[in-house]
């Protein structure tokens, strides 16, 4: 099993006033390059693809960009991170469909309402990935009480 591990990219980010934009292209670029090198079964995007929970127009774009050609070499699965839109993340979920390689998890759930997804590898069997996005202390118990 190969996996592929990003996170935090920030899109959006400025420091000292300055845009992060060109930065974020070449680093962008690289994590693709390595992905279609390295060829692996499941790439996981662990949170903070955007700076703010309301991400500008180039951002959202630059992030789907990235995250489609990295789909194209494997399933992605992008968990929120604290500085991410669970909306936002439900709705790039809606756009893309049930067939996309690209999966947004927006809220912890319980194995038997898809907090665990499998994901067949090209060499034959699979891996089952129970995702656990951000969760804010303040949430933790009620978010697995039934």
């Amino acid at each position: 099993m190969k996996l592929l591990h990003v996170s935090d990219w920030h899109l959006g980010r400025t420091t000292y006033n300055a845009s992060r934009a060109e930065d974020h292209d070449k680093v962008l670029a690289e994590i693709i390059d390595i992905a279609k090198r390295t060829g692996p079964d499941l790439i996981v995007h662990t949170g903070d693809v955007f700076e703010s929970i309301r991400p500008a127009y180039e951002d959202m774009d630059r992030g789907i960009r990235a995250l489609q050609s990295l789909g194209a070499v494997a399933p992605v699965v992008v968990l929120c991170g604290n500085h991410d839109s669970p909306a936002l993340f439900r709705l790039f979920n809606k756009l893309l469909g049930e067939a996309s390689r690209i999966r947004f998890i927006e809220q912890a759930r319980p194995a038997d309402e898809g907090g665990v997804m499998e994901f067949p590898m090209a060499r034959g069997g699979n891996i089952r990935l129970a995702a656990l996005p951000f969760v804010h202390a303040n949430r933790m118990v009620p978010g697995f009480e039934k």
